[in-house]
């Protein structure tokens, strides 16, 4: 469902600088551009392989996707921490669910562990979804058979934001900066600004250090004033 509650709830002040990220199941929406990837997660276990691997740019719901995952998989997110961890001990439970997003930003460095990682997983019938801002035929992997094992894993890419995501993300990005702005100012800033995740991540800060700032509620006039040439078309 998307998260605009109506058409009359009154515009306030911010309230918070800090952008506070929730990933509950009830903030995510699914529309056309995610349909994919979340109903392969949600059918787990019954999938067809022992993972998957999910692709998308910056603020595109990776993230978010993966945590839904792991509550319903148990699974843990590794991390540098626990990837150094797994290097001196490497070990995997019996059908135990690992997560990592943003799986480009270890590689090449932890590319050996990442194979018999994944190696071991398969033996004991375990689960690996991994999150990508890029093709994985980009990521910087010089072992071939690890290449070959990801061949595997079905991939699925998020699309460009449809309307509907378009305004819920956005209005969960201003809620999470504890701000409440009318759906008029929501679909101005969504027919007069190129259609990105980036934006719809960005737009909310910009307008929200402005208006603590400046004192002043976010209004249309405002998104023109603040906004300007940087984000309208």
């Amino acid at each position: 469902m998307p998260l605009i509650s109506g058409s009359n709830f009154l515009e306030q002040l911010p309230l918070s600088l800090v952008q506070i990220p929730r990933y509950d199941a009830t903030d995510f929406v699914v529309t056309s551009s995610n349909t994919l990837p979340y109903n392969y997660l949600l059918s787990w276990p019954e999938w067809p392989s022992r993972g998957g691997i999910i692709v998308g740019p910056r603020y595109s719901g990776k993230t978010h996707l993966a945590h839904l995952w792991a509550l319903r998989a148990k699974a843990v997110f590794l991390n540098a921490e626990n990837l150094e961890a797994l290097e001196h001990d490497l070990e995997v439970g019996e059908g135990q669910a690992f997560i990592l997003d943003n799986v480009e930003t270890f590689l090449p460095h932890y590319e050996t562990l990442f194979f018999h990682l994944f190696n071991l997983i398969q033996s004991k019938k375990g689960f690996l979804l991994l999150t990508a801002s890029v093709h994985p035929k980009d990521w910087p992997i010089a072992l071939k058979d690890l290449i070959s094992r990801l061949a595997t894993l079905p991939l699925f890419t998020l699309q460009a934001p449809d309307d509907l995501l378009f305004l819920s993300i956005l209005a969960k990005n201003f809620s999470d900066y504890q701000m409440q702005v009318s759906p008029k100012v929501l679909e101005f800033i969504m027919k007069n600004v190129p259609r990105t995740f980036e934006n719809i991540h960005e737009i909310p800060r910009v307008l929200n250090t402005a208006s603590l700032s400046q004192h002043h509620a976010v209004t249309i006039p405002f998104v023109k004033e603040v906004l300007g040439e940087f984000f309208l078309r």
